[in-house]
């Protein structure tokens, strides 16, 4: 296999066995980190979760800023009454604070969703203006 780069696009193309290193070359790496150092297992820990967190940012084509702002705008975008009023007990699917589809159920909204081109739409319900969630089990 290629030892560069490859790009999520490339990937889609490649054979199976290709797209994944072989468990044998992951046992070997993985028993190599035992003998590291605490520091050196933080060191290369670090390393791996920035980057998964640059790949998923990759995959989704969004720098990070841009995936966080998406967040805290579908955040506010639930909160507001106005909004609760109008979609309350209906699922919505949003793109930030853009409403691309309306539904009576999950996959009802994520499936108009995927039909307005929005892949990665979040699927969320919208309470009704004065909705208190209940916990059971306790007396």
């Amino acid at each position: 296999m290629n030892k560069e780069r490859i790009s999520n696009k490339a990937m889609l193309k490649l054979p199976l066995e290709e797209k994944f290193m072989s468990v044998e070359f992951l046992e070997t790496i993985k028993e190599q980190t035992n003998r590291l150092s605490s520091q050196e297992k933080r060191i290369l820990a670090d390393y791996l979760v920035q980057s998964v967190e640059r790949a998923d940012q990759s995959d989704l084509g969004l720098p990070a800023e841009s995936k966080e702002e998406k967040r805290r705008l579908r955040n506010e975008w639930m909160k507001l009454e106005v909004n609760s009023e109008k979609y309350g007990g209906l699922y919505v699917a949003l793109d930030g604070d853009k409403l691309i589809a309306t539904g009576k159920n999950y996959p009802e909204a994520a499936r108009k969703a995927k039909e307005a081109g929005v892949k990665d739409a979040v699927v969320d319900i919208v309470h009704p203006p004065g909705y208190i969630g209940e916990i059971g089990g306790w007396e």
